[in-house]
């Protein structure tokens, strides 16, 4: 075998000549039986080896059989856990690997460059390669590589441009982000390709994404983000760029990093580049259906990271945009801008007292009995995660809100149900159960009301306002308005979060019998010592 791997057995005709093909589909059967281990990989570098099996792959016939399992083969190398341990391990056939890739990748695509198959398998390489040893980097490993993948980005499709950008973020993660500058500096291929693009150019917009998510991989790459010339491509993408395109995905990638790791060191660049639209979008007599929308959300989730003037003002204007629209008559940029709000931070929104208000309005109150359905039920389920209806239990005791907070939520719900015929949280959440539309519009709606009940119970004065209406107790416990599906589900988690808070006041079990038995699912709410008892 250590003959074979030389090559030494071939030169002297003692040995039979190595049959790739075979070794390579030994892997493919083992991982297909699921019983792919170090051992097999092992067994294919000492029979086979990297050198010999990249050579057979070059020689086969383009879509032939052998050229398919060789390349399956390989895949199960550079791709699975097994081959991670054994190529960390094993120095010289990852180096020949990352070598094979480098003169892939080299060559390019198109007419006289590699063929697809071998690209792709190359791409696949590098990101293994960077992501097995991004302790262990060493700059060598990095050579030529950046302007390789960004040469082939321009002119791949969909599937290939994806997965450039994989191995730009892999090499951008490797070491302690030594490549952040090759790869983000105003000198890199990367940056040059997003600057030299014509506007709304796949090539650019493809350099773009991948730039924002080399900025992504930690702090250290949002710094970098934040130096590089791509951020000031961006930024100037969404001003008065007169392609629509373009506008939209400067919008999209501002938002990317507004949520991501850059976002400390970019969060106010993003809302410089966002105010100017979102106040205009809320200043505007009609706003635009296609971009508002998503302009409202990419403000919302901007104000997270953006300094606390901007933030508020991001959150205002979103705000404005959902009261424009609504005494414009325009429910579906309504409902958007309300929808946008539930990826604000809980405390800018309860901040403004009029914004709080018209929100809780919306969801239960007398806008709520307006005959538009959509926004109705964008507020109600905004209104719920704001609150703290996260499907993550864990995350909802993680959002613990400041009292200044708590008393403003507390003094918008009631101060919008004050307004109804039947006063009450209680009874205006029954309504939103009882009144729902028939089809999957009413099952959401439902499942909004009954996610601000789970978000109530976690308070006392919540669980207090639901414990107060018999109705919504039984609407809780009984399977008349939603017996399956996602409503369902919803209706249950509300009936056990209810049960734990009356539990926590002392309640019996006969007590919250009309919250129908346990749905398995137990809700960890805080502890509500004073909460009134199902009795009452």
């Amino acid at each position: 075998s250590d003959k074979r791997r030389r090559g030494e057995g071939d030169r002297r005709g003692q040995m039979p000549p190595l049959d790739v093909e075979a070794a390579c589909a030994t892997l493919v059967a083992a991982q297909a039986a699921g019983q792919l281990s170090s051992a097999h990989v092992r067994d294919f570098l000492v029979e086979c080896g990297v050198p010999a099996a990249l050579d057979a792959l070059r020689g086969a016939e383009e879509g032939s059989a052998r050229e398919l399992v060789i390349l399956r083969g390989l895949d199960k190398l550079v791709s699975t856990d097994a081959g991670a341990s054994v190529l960390r391990e094993d120095t010289a056939s990852a180096g020949a690997l990352l070598q094979g890739a480098r003169v892939v990748l080299a060559a390019g695509g198109g007419a006289g460059g590699a063929r697809e198959s071998l690209r792709r398998l190359a791409l696949k390489a590098v990101r293994a390669h960077f992501t097995r040893n991004s302790a262990q980097f060493r700059e060598a490993d990095a050579e030529g590589l950046p302007a390789a993948v960004c040469a082939l980005i321009e002119g791949s499709d969909t599937e290939e441009a994806e997965n450039c950008e994989a191995a730009l973020v892999a090499m951008a993660t490797a070491g302690e982000g030594e490549l952040l500058a090759d790869l983000l500096g105003d000198s890199s291929p990367l940056v040059a390709l997003a600057m030299g693009g014509a506007a709304g150019s796949t090539a650019r917009v493809r350099a773009l994404s991948a730039a924002v998510a080399c900025g992504e991989v930690s702090a250290r790459g949002g710094e970098a983000l934040r130096s590089s010339s791509a951020l000031g491509v961006i930024k100037a993408s969404v001003g008065a760029c007169g392609d629509l395109l373009e506008r939209l995905n400067g919008v999209e990638l501002l938002a990317r990093i507004a949520d991501g790791a850059a976002a400390e060191a970019c969060g106010a660049d993003v809302a410089e580049a966002l105010l100017p639209l979102i106040e205009g979008s809320a200043g505007a007599e009609a706003g635009d259906m296609v971009l508002s929308p998503i302009v409202a959300t990419a403000a919302c989730r901007a104000a997270r990271a953006a300094p606390p003037a901007a933030g508020e003002r991001l959150v205002r204007a979103v705000v404005a945009l959902a009261h424009g629209a609504a005494e414009g008559g325009d429910p579906s940029l309504e409902a958007s801008a309300r929808d946008a709000l539930s990826h604000a931070p809980v405390e800018l929104v309860f901040a403004c007292e009029d914004a709080a208000k018209e929100l809780c309005s919306a969801a239960l109150g007398v806008l709520a009995r307006r005959p538009l359905e959509e926004p109705r039920l964008a507020a109600a389920h905004a209104l719920a995660t704001l609150a703290g209806a996260t499907d993550s239990a864990a995350a909802a005791e993680a959002e613990v809100l400041s009292d200044a907070t708590e008393t403003a939520l507390k003094a918008a719900f009631e101060g919008a149900v004050g307004e109804l015929p039947t006063p009450g949280v209680g009874p205006a959440l029954w309504w939103l159960i009882n009144q729902a539309p028939a089809g999957g519009d009413g099952a959401a709606q439902r499942a909004g009301a009954y996610r601000l009940v789970r978000a109530l119970a976690r308070r006392q004065w919540g669980a207090r306002a639901c414990f107060s209406s018999s109705q919504l107790l039984e609407a809780l416990g009984s399977r008349a308005h939603d017996a399956s599906g996602a409503a369902a589900a919803e209706r249950v988690h509300a009936a056990d979060a209810l049960r734990h808070a009356g539990a926590a006041a002392g309640a019996t079990d006969e007590a919250l019998i009309a919250l129908g038995p346990t749905g398995g699912r137990i809700e960890r709410p805080v502890a509500i010592p004073e909460v009134a008892t199902a009795t009452r």
